[in-house]
């Protein structure tokens, strides 16, 4: 009787444990069949100088009728005219057009013009001035942007001047600025003020798209426009889209500083390490601080900001670089804005600075994420006792009314029983070996 029950508790055991492993692995396929049945679409290319790519999932009624070569050729459309209209290096561009003109009184801008001054504006108070969509002149003058090979200090030999920093400076600031934004005019308080919107214009590109692709109903995507992302929904498998943040380096690829999961919203990433030339036998960046005309030289090589929509979050990493870790942290703690920023010290090693508000939504993430997989694990568990339980029940009846489980004696197979039979076999089967009769179905002794 004994051996009898440890044998069948043996078969709960590993009835139960084999259970859980399948139970994990149904959740698992539940999961992943989504995944397997919904491809994530992409499409990459190259815009502003910069590549670009983008995927998106097919889900939704009219998301389904969406195919690839609309897509590419719909959002091409929109990125070339985007494009066209901010540039600052085709001659007829409404942006150069504004640049070049001698009105000083408010004039119609391209729509595009006008949002992306709003934001400037907007940032650049809050920031303390750091961020100046006027600063073209003093870019050039470092040797920088459109125009950079004309430039006095092209030959990287001598710093500019002294009186070159004033007159440059002097054609610097976006208080300089009429704008009307319910009539869309812009206008400037002397003829020379010129407009550079590169430090937003790859942000408002994403949220460009990812409003074209809401409007052919596409919930779920993730947009790289230049390193400014912007992320909806989630992917087939239920999961939040994640991205890394780069470690600071010349080259592409040189690893993963942290990985930053976005809920429905956009991070950008501003860094002085691969944009910078040699000047005077210094290595200066291309980041220019607006408000002393010089570039930066604190610490700080790259600084990210999540934001709710890309153009926010790209004009304010520009911000940051020009701020530095002490003014960054500070005004990005007043204001709630997710900042991280990395810095280099003399010894080239880095160090990693976070806002108070980007700790906190990394911890807040990170711990929804693991309460998921405690779900998961949780549902597994059931599952296994569920099955554990029945197995346990039908084992009470079997060794109390000593009788196997019909139709599965495997995990009692060549047990004897107290009448010396194996117990798996009836008593007729029994009896008929006994007497060295032949094998036959119980139902033919019947």
């Amino acid at each position: 009787m004994l051996v009898f029950v440890a044998h069948y508790l043996r078969v709960v055991l590993m009835v139960s444990l084999a259970f859980a492993v399948l139970g994990s692995r149904v959740v698992a396929a539940v999961q992943g069949s989504s995944e397997a049945t919904v491809a994530v679409l992409s499409l990459s290319g190259h815009t502003m100088g910069a590549g670009y790519a983008i995927q998106w999932v097919p889900t939704g009624p009219q998301a389904e009728d969406v195919h690839l070569d609309q897509v590419a050729q719909g959002v091409g459309t929109l990125l070339r005219g985007f494009e066209a209209a901010l540039t600052t290096y085709a001659e007829d561009s409404p942006l150069l057009r504004w640049n070049r003109s001698q009105q000083t009184s408010p004039q119609s801008v391209h729509p595009e013009i006008g949002v992306l001054v709003q934001i400037g504006l907007g940032i650049h108070e809050q920031s303390e001035g750091a961020l100046d969509l006027t600063a073209l002149p003093l870019v050039r003058l470092w040797g920088f942007g459109p125009g950079s090979k004309k430039n006095p200090v092209e030959d990287r030999s001598t710093p500019p001047t002294s009186d070159q920093l004033k007159q440059a400076l002097s054609r610097v600031g976006m208080k300089y600025l009429v704008f009307d934004p319910e009539e869309q005019v812009l206008g400037k308080r002397f003829p020379e003020l010129e407009l550079d919107l590169n430090s937003v214009a790859p942000g408002r590109a994403a949220d460009l798209v990812g409003t074209w692709l809401e409007h052919h109903g596409v919930s779920s995507y993730l947009i790289d426009i230049g390193g400014e992302l912007l992320a909806r929904g989630r992917k087939p498998s239920g999961e939040l889209w994640a991205v890394g943040v780069e470690t600071p380096s010349e080259h592409y690829g040189s690893g993963i500083e942290e990985r930053v999961v976005l809920e429905n919203e956009a991070i950008a990433t501003s860094g002085s390490y691969r944009k910078a030339r040699m000047n005077a036998g210094r290595r200066i960046s291309h980041i220019i601080d607006p408000r002393s005309g010089r570039p930066v030289e604190h610490g700080v090589v790259s600084a990210s900001v999540i934001q709710s929509r890309a153009a926010l979050a790209d004009g304010w990493a520009t911000a940051m670089m020009v701020l530095g870790a002490t003014d960054g942290i500070r005004i990005a703690d007043q204001l709630g804005i997710p900042v991280l920023l990395i810095s280099q010290n003399d010894q080239g090693g880095f160090q990693a600075l976070r806002s108070q508000t980007w700790l906190s939504r990394q911890k807040r993430l990170s711990k929804e994420m693991s309460s998921g997989l405690s779900h998961l694990l949780g549902r597994t568990l059931l599952t296994a006792s569920v099955f554990a339980v029945i197995i346990l029940a039908m084992a009470v009846g079997v060794i109390f009314r000593r009788k196997p489980i019909q139709g599965s004696c495997g995990g009692i197979a060549n047990v004897m029983g107290e009448s010396g039979c194996d117990a798996c076999e009836s008593k007729s089967q029994c009896k008929r070996k006994s007497k060295g009769l032949p094998q036959v179905e119980e139902d033919a002794l019947t």
